[in-house]
């Protein structure tokens, strides 16, 4: 599959491909494929949203370059790529989000404010930001932030010894997730 679409529902035209470009995106994409086409550009590359099978707007990485002209230079024959970079582009958005969202917050003021962009964000229910503590040996957790903020009442530390939260006190990753 390509983007969700079979092989053999993806015809060989170039109206296919332009024809599914986002309107948004489609200006500077086109712009970018005539530059190289007309050889300004030694290449096409392009991020932009593109139609895929299920209907859903899908980011791609589009690269492209003529391998054969006429002796007027006209393109003949062009090879290309696109790249699903849907994921990468949420990542880098989330990431974006998280630092407008923090970039005033000093002091006090900064772990509630990133754990509530992070929960946000992340489109999660609640969020905990917390420290290790313990003399030589990690035995507890004491919350920094929480969102919502009345998530955690009463006390601010928690004993971790035997708990999943002892991989990351031990440098490993630990992803918690509940229904």
């Amino acid at each position: 599959d390509m983007l969700g679409y079979k092989p053999e529902e993806v015809p060989a035209s170039y109206e296919f491909w332009t024809n599914r470009i986002h309107p948004d995106d489609a200006p500077a994409v086109m712009a970018a494929l005539e530059a190289h086409l007309k050889g300004v550009a030694e290449a096409f590359v392009a991020e932009f949203r593109f139609r895929g099978g299920s209907g859903d707007w899908v980011w791609v990485l589009g690269r492209g370059k003529v391998v054969e002209r006429d002796a007027r230079g006209k393109p003949l024959r062009a090879v290309g790529t696109q790249t699903d970079v849907t994921d990468r582009r949420r990542i880098t958005s989330a990431f974006e989000g998280l630092m407008a969202g923090t970039a005033g917050a000093v002091g006090e003021a900064f772990f509630p404010q990133l754990v509530r962009h992070l929960a946000l964000t992340l489109d999660m229910r609640c969020a905990v930001v917390g420290e290790f503590r313990g003399a030589s040996i990690v035995t507890r957790l004491a919350t920094l932030a929480a969102w919502p903020t009345d998530m955690f009442l009463g006390e601010s530390e928690i004993p971790v010894t035997n708990t999943p939260c002892m991989q990351p006190a031990r440098g490993e990753v630990s992803i918690i997730a509940s229904d």
